[in-house]
């Protein structure tokens, strides 16, 4: 059986607070937007997607050899985004500064995956967290602002990492932590 499956690291709850807060003191209408949840908030490292439910173990395995000492992440937050398609934004994203180790991460479980089969990510690795996906222009004037917000400093350590199953269900995705691992 095929279940669908992502490689994602946690973003620590007082990043997450921080964020809502600054989008909240920014946003008038933040209370009429359909944000993702919090407890959808994270960064993926490798979308997997459907993958064989037998495998899981042996995946697991590997990643826990590939991560048992890779070293806890200094990342930093950096700006929000739109991800754009035919001219209209679509994806309302909270970017991370460049980050060689996290880069080095995210190239050594491509290289894992690949073992698998799964294809090779082909674009370049953008460190984003999803906050939104924006379904009508409503607000969008009011996002726009958030363009404006800079984050200078705002530093925080991220240790842990999930293999996430991902359900798609009619009220939206819902994940599951199938693995949590934690760096060093």
């Amino acid at each position: 059986m095929m279940i669908r499956t992502f490689i994602a690291l946690e973003i620590p709850k007082n990043v997450l607070d921080f964020t809502i807060d600054s989008i909240r003191k920014s946003v008038k209408s933040f209370d009429k937007i359909r944000w993702e949840k919090e407890d959808k908030l994270h960064l993926t490292l490798k979308f997997i997607g459907n993958f064989e439910e037998s495998n899981i173990e042996h995946l697991i395995k590997d990643l826990n050899l590939l991560l048992e000492d890779f070293p806890k992440l200094d990342l930093q937050l950096n700006k929000f985004g739109f991800f754009i398609k035919d001219n209209i934004p679509k994806i309302l994203w909270l970017g991370l500064k460049e980050n060689e180790n996290l880069n080095k991460l995210v190239m050594k479980i491509d290289e894992l995956t690949f073992q698998y089969r799964i294809e090779r990510e082909k674009r370049k690795f953008k460190p984003h967290i999803t906050l939104l996906r924006i379904k009508d222009l409503e607000y969008i004037n009011e996002l726009n602002t958030l363009k404006e917000i800079k984050f200078e400093n705002v530093n925080f350590i991220a240790d842990k990492i999930h293999l996430f199953k991902s359900e798609l269900l009619k009220t939206g995705s819902v994940y599951k932590s199938l693995k949590e691992f934690q760096l060093k």
